[in-house]
């Protein structure tokens, strides 16, 4: 008996995102969620 490994074509692509340089969370609040 063979066997034969299948792959599928590999994809590329772009995706263009904004990056946060800088992320600023505050006291947490009586519900305990901290405000971005």
């Amino acid at each position: 008996m063979t066997s034969a490994i299948l792959s599928a074509p590999s994809v590329s692509v772009r995706a263009p995102a904004k990056v946060n340089l800088e992320l600023r969370v505050g006291p947490p609040r009586p519900d305990g969620f901290h405000p971005l």
